[in-house]
């Protein structure tokens, strides 16, 4: 088993990962590693961070990151750590514990009837291509994204079906 692998040598396993199945996050992804992570973990043996996550955590809190900010940033490590398991030999010995702040529970908000008929009437006032597309994502549950992507070839009229592309949506599969 190999003992003296460092985080920055980890870290090639998650983004080779994104890019093989080019996931849109990527970007992210590098940013973080390359802006957070890499100037505090980069050099340092794998094998060696037990307590320092909690140091890390505390740092970025002190630089006026929030908690979920953070969680994705350590979430980026633990998956290199998760990846340096698969391996034969095994890169790392264990996955080191990483405590996560508490995040708040997700959106879950929506529009009553009420709502939507008063948006729609401010939605008159400006034209029928905004009353179309609020009636287009409150009708089919559309992200923001997912509304302002779609093309006219996704769109059959006759059949009264909109096809969304496997790239355009937020879990990359069609509906």
């Amino acid at each position: 088993m190999r003992t003296n692998v460092k985080i920055d040598g980890l870290i090639s396993d998650p983004l080779a990962e994104y890019r093989r199945e080019r996931r849109k996050t990527i970007t992210d992804v590098k940013l973080r590693w390359k802006k957070h992570l890499r100037p505090f973990f980069g050099r340092m043996k794998a094998d060696n961070i037990t307590d320092t996550v909690q140091r890390y955590a505390k740092k970025r809190e002190e630089e006026g990151a929030k908690g979920p900010t953070t969680n994705r940033e350590l979430a980026v490590l633990k998956h290199a750590f998760d990846l340096g398991l698969t391996w034969t030999p095994p890169k790392v010995r264990t996955v080191p514990a990483m405590k996560m702040y508490k995040e708040s529970t997700p959106r879950n908000g929506f529009l009553t009837d009420d709502q939507y008929t008063q948006l729609a009437r401010e939605c008159n006032k400006e034209g029928l291509w905004l009353r179309a597309l609020l009636t287009t994502a409150y009708t089919f549950a559309f992200r923001k994204g997912e509304l302002l992507n779609l093309r006219v070839r996704q769109v059959d009229l006759a059949s009264r079906v909109i096809q969304l592309d496997a790239g355009t949506t937020k879990n990359y599969k069609k509906r």
